[in-house]
């Protein structure tokens, strides 16, 4: 729970007047040495091609914010955040995000979820795992949402599923994911019986889900 916060800002572009910047998607988690990560978008406008991750840091409860850092995605381009960071057992961070392609771009749209987990509360991040891409790339996997699993080193993700060459949305798919030492062990893709778009999963402890 964030407590005697000062203003809560942890960006906004100091001179509107003279650039156009904003910060969107943002997310922060709570490290198991009481510090706050906080993570987000930030560019000229909603998807820009300039947009870039940007992680800050607090110890004072969020009152003060550390320097931005951009946060790079190794050998993937058209990388947008997906829903907020994850803590996982032993203080490990996730950071789930999707690759698709950027605006101008002529090569053909290969779409994936992927996450990025840190060990060290943010300071590093391992190389991207792939946690959804359609093996014919038919299916879009888009804007996925995790949450902690039943087990320890476990989550559920939830994706909006387009059909590419049907051209219209299925119902939310979901599947498990197991950490494994450095590697993630996927679950079988399945669909669910929710229409729609995003959905956010939540485990309860009595075994129930809520999305």
């Amino acid at each position: 729970i964030l407590t005697n916060l000062t203003t809560g800002i942890i960006a906004q572009n100091p001179q509107p007047h003279l650039t156009s910047r904003h910060a969107y998607f943002p997310s922060v988690v709570v490290l198991p040495s009481g510090d706050l990560l906080a993570l987000f978008m930030w560019g000229e406008a909603f998807e820009a091609v300039g947009c870039r991750v940007h992680l800050a840091r607090s110890t004072d409860n969020g009152e003060t914010w550390s320097p931005w850092r951009e946060f790079s995605v190794p050998d993937l381009r058209g990388c947008s955040s997906t829903g907020a960071l994850i803590g996982f057992s032993e203080g490990r961070v996730g950071y789930p995000f999707e690759s698709f392609r950027v605006f101008d771009d002529p090569d053909p749209k290969h779409q994936s979820a992927w996450i990025m987990v840190s060990a060290d509360g943010g300071r590093s991040f391992d190389q991207p795992m792939q946690i959804a891409r359609h093996p014919q790339d038919e299916v879009y996997y888009w804007d996925q949402r995790l949450c902690q699993g039943f087990n320890e080193d476990e989550c559920i993700a939830m994706f909006w599923t387009h059909d590419l060459l049907r051209k219209v949305d299925l119902n939310v798919h979901m599947r498990t994911l197991k950490f494994s030492g450095a590697g993630l062990q996927q679950g079988k893709m399945q669909e669910t019986s929710i229409p729609g778009q995003i959905a956010s999963p939540l485990c309860l402890p009595d075994g129930r889900m809520l999305a």
